[in-house]
């Protein structure tokens, strides 16, 4: 079964990033985001179940905690920064894939004053992160077919680098980067269920 009409905005996205990523020649990039459009596109909903209250599990923040210390004194692009970040890609994967979470069960979480304002934060996050990938993607292309120099239209990693390069700025972005994973994988972790 396809998915809502709701979701073919992001799927539309999700298709520009791979065919970006195509034009970049980024392989690795591709294969990435080409795995997480299949998986959008062949998501079923999951009818009949029940979720029932999850047991927390302190080995999630602890491991945040330690991979957090590891980043923040490995190099930004070494290879320990890559195996770290990787495997935390891998388990936020397997989380999104295992959650037996009604996909809208969160929202029937909260009042409905509360829902408008989450609704409201979600619509303000999805335009800054369209927005920041149109920046990016502008930038790129005008600076590979030589429309623009490279320094007229900075990416957005030439603009925050500056800022993660310092030690407190690694440290101020990694918290936030974890805090929100932990977070959301409390909301994600698969638990058990029954169906109808």
């Amino acid at each position: 079964m396809s998915p809502r009409a709701r979701d073919a905005p992001w799927l539309v996205v999700l298709g520009l990033i791979v065919a970006f990523h195509i034009i970049r020649g980024a392989w690795s990039d591709f294969a990435v985001f080409a795995v997480a459009l299949l998986c959008a596109v062949g998501e079923r909903p999951r009818v009949g179940v029940h979720v029932t209250p999850r047991t927390r599990h302190f080995w999630v923040p602890v491991a945040a905690l330690i991979c957090g210390l590891v980043l923040l004194w490995a190099p930004r692009h070494g290879l320990m920064a890559g195996l770290v970040t990787g495997g935390i890609g891998v388990y936020a994967f397997t989380l999104a894939l295992g959650s037996h979470q009604p996909r809208d069960a969160p929202w029937a979480q909260f009042p409905t004053g509360a829902r408008r304002a989450l609704r409201h934060a979600v619509v303000a996050w999805a335009c800054i992160i369209v927005l920041a990938g149109l920046w990016e993607a502008t930038a790129y292309l005008t600076w590979r077919w030589g429309a623009l120099p490279s320094d007229v239209m900075p990416s957005v990693s030439d603009l925050i680098d500056p800022l993660i390069n310092t030690q407190i700025g690694k440290a101020i972005f990694l918290l936030a980067w974890l805090a929100g994973g932990v977070a959301l994988s409390g909301r994600l972790r698969p638990a058990e269920r029954r169906a109808d």
